[in-house]
């Protein structure tokens, strides 16, 4: 049975690999551990973002050195010969992707990214050549169109979509999307968002804005997020339609925290960390082998791209309320017992006065994000391998807790995913017990992102296999 441990411990895999030779083994997860600590300080929707965009990317040129995968934006027409299909080849050609790739979103680091692939690897600048026949040139052929249209695929990356010429913001938003309650006075509305005051580590306040709200506009893969078919309920126990269902929601939410366990605590902290946890569990499931890491790694952060984009184009439409502000407004002078801070426990506390225990990140509540990924990882790799297996764990020093260092967990701890089902529930459920999500916003985002999952594998299996159908992207 294999297990996670920690970040560390991940690391030290990948490098030691990376010791016998990046280029003829796997070069991306050389690559990868080089890259997360710029990826992990964007807001998650954005490390979805780039995770999805680079694997994209890379795909290109890998597909070219098969006997038939279509690139998304190339389609076959630089096929290489089978002669030339090495693993050496692709591992090169990924490495001048990737730097490509690093130069566009991470330009203030160009000459980490050199050292990174021209002195790490061995690899001779680019000269910007154009022959295919060489990997080098066949990256550079590859590279272009997929940047090209992620530049413009309604993420706003550029910060050019409000016409800006000069001063451009990147990712800002371009939709005119603001919040009906204001962070600065009481709740106007208890049924929708209310952006909080979140200070930073020189414990400066600063308001919430709704990241990225823009991204329910984004071009997709497998799915229209406009479809009926990927619709969720209203929401059904708010404030104005059912305010004894209300009362219930908030009362459930305070019921989890006042008994949280140490197990929660920890699998909520896990997979509050997507870059680490999820991210993780998908090199666990591709392996060490390039081919298959590509493929895994394309088809799920793929279908994670187009997760977060429906969900955003369902939070911007519902526009909900959190759990912390209903809590809040509901409770306020009102004794209520839940977890009271970090190493505190169960205690009797004012409403006010309460905080979930993750973080509460700056969009609104309804559906889950979180939970989409999980049930999209799930159903994509069900449906890729055949079975339902996982077999995944993850394994927890005592006193390892983010939020209650040296407290949580009393012991050391071990926690187990026999099937993706299980997984996907658990991954799904850690939201509520943290205390970021009510209820439905879980259970719907499962019922609707399986779905998605499902889309985006028969989507993604045409390029894979090559079909007439997998035309490029537009």
């Amino acid at each position: 049975m294999n297990s996670f441990i920690a970040a560390f411990t991940v690391t030290v895999v990948i490098t030691f690999a990376a010791a016998q030779g990046p280029l003829d083994t796997n070069v991306i997860g050389f690559l990868i551990p080089q890259m997360r600590p710029l990826v992990i300080t964007q807001p998650t929707p954005l490390q979805i973002r780039f995770l999805g965009v680079f694997m994209s990317t890379i795909w290109e040129p890998w597909s070219q050195y098969t006997p038939n995968a279509k690139g998304y934006f190339v389609g076959s027409q630089y096929r290489r010969p089978a002669a030339e299909q090495t693993l050496r080849n692709k591992n090169t050609a990924i490495a001048y992707a990737v730097h490509k790739i690093l130069y566009n979103y991470f330009p203030k680091n160009k000459t980490a990214w050199d050292n990174l692939i021209y002195g790490g690897l061995g690899l001779p600048p680019n000269d910007g050549s154009r022959d295919p026949s060489s990997p080098m040139g066949l990256a550079n052929l590859c590279v272009e169109p997929a940047l090209a249209f992620f530049d413009s695929d309604g993420w706003n990356s550029l910060g050019d979509r409000n016409g800006l010429t000069y001063n451009r913001v990147p990712y800002s938003d371009y939709t005119g999307y603001a919040p009906e309650n204001s962070p600065y006075r009481k709740l106007k509305n208890p049924d929708k968002w209310q952006p909080l005051f979140v200070s930073d580590t020189t414990y400066f306040m600063k308001v919430q804005t709704f990241v990225v709200p823009q991204a329910g506009s984004a071009k997709t893969f497998g799915i229209n997020v406009e479809d009926s078919s990927y619709e969720v309920a209203p929401i059904r126990d708010s404030w104005k339609k059912n305010k004894s269902g209300y009362r219930a929601k908030v009362d459930q939410i305070l019921s989890v925290s006042a008994g949280l366990t140490d197990r929660q605590k920890m699998v909520a902290e896990l997979y509050d960390d997507k870059f680490l946890s999820l991210g993780t569990l998908t090199r666990f499931v591709a392996g060490p082998q390039l081919d298959r890491f590509v493929i895994i790694e394309n088809l799920v952060n793929i279908g994670f791209m187009d997760g977060v984009s429906l969900m955003w184009h369902h939070k911007r439409n519902f526009d909900s309320v959190r759990p912390i502000n209903a809590v809040r407004w509901l409770k306020r002078d009102d004794k209520v017992q839940a977890w009271g801070g970090p190493g505190l426990g169960t205690v009797t506390m004012k409403g006010d006065e309460w905080s979930p225990y993750l973080k509460t990140d700056a969009h609104n509540e309804y559906p889950s994000g979180t939970t989409c990924l999980c049930h999209i990882f799930a159903e994509v790799i069900r449906r890729y391998n055949g079975n339902d297996d996982l077999n995944f764990s993850a394994s927890f020093v005592k006193g390892s807790s983010l939020i209650e260092p040296g407290l949580t967990p009393q012991q050391n701890m071990t926690v187990t995913w026999p099937t993706l089902t299980e997984f996907a529930t658990e991954c799904s459920q850690s939201r509520n017990w943290g205390g970021v999500h009510f209820q439905q916003a879980i259970d719907e985002s499962a019922r609707v992102c399986k779905k998605v999952g499902g889309a985006v594998y028969n989507k993604f299996m045409k390029y894979l296999n090559g079909t007439p159908d997998a035309t490029p992207r537009q």
